[in-house]
């Protein structure tokens, strides 16, 4: 008898999909009789969605092809589960809205959770991006991927971090060209002052003209 599923796939009640969809992101080469998960994706119950795509990703298998078919909270706890790849996660920002995206970075920034952030970064409010800044430069990590996209007053706030030797992971190199004069000359005179040196070298006569 030569069958073949994919036909039967249409047919099949909802417990025999997610049990076919299971053993193929189960099975070593990612299908099952020819079968991959995009073939059965469409068929998958709703409902099941979330649980096959987990089960995938602790097999190191991608799980792209179901987005359009999961709801979005399934997607918003799929994100926090912290299995999915940056490809993964730039797939993902279609189907998020911009408030959506933003409480997303909020809870990674209240839980010193960093991963795969720089996919979001385009689309995230800048304020909300110059809060996880902070977060990211006070945990130990150098903060560089972030200046395109915070304001003024977060990168202010992170030259205060560094003048107070809070974030020493910052490589004010590649900061640099991101700050404006006023924070360029604070950095400077908390250099001098650190040297021991008079900070009253500074010419500040060229603000009044």
């Amino acid at each position: 008898m030569n069958l073949k599923i994919i036909g039967m796939i249409p047919f099949l009640k909802k417990p025999e999909v997610k049990k076919l969809a299971l053993a193929i992101v189960s099975s070593p080469d990612n299908e099952y009789d020819g079968l991959s998960l995009s073939d059965v994706a469409p068929f998958i119950a709703t409902e099941d969605l979330y649980e096959v795509a987990m089960e995938a990703k602790k097999n190191n298998k991608s799980v792209s092809s179901l987005f359009v078919f999961m709801k979005i909270n399934d997607l918003k706890r799929l994100i926090k589960s912290g299995y999915l790849s940056k490809e993964e996660m730039k797939y993902l920002v279609i189907f998020l809205d911009k408030e959506d995206i933003n409480q997303l970075m909020r809870e990674k920034t209240n839980s010193h959770d960093y991963s795969n952030f720089v996919a979001y970064l385009p689309f995230t409010d800048k304020k909300v991006l110059g809060e996880m800044m902070l977060s990211y430069a006070l945990d130990g990590h150098d903060p560089f991927a972030f200046y395109a996209f915070v304001d003024e007053e977060a990168k202010e706030q992170l030259v205060g971090l560094v003048m107070d030797k809070k974030a020493p992971k910052v490589n004010l190199n590649l900061l640099y060209p991101f700050l404006d004069n006023k924070d360029i000359e604070a950095l400077f005179e908390s250099y001098l002052k650190e040297k021991g040196k008079p900070i009253t070298i500074i010419d500040k006569s060229k603000d009044k003209n």
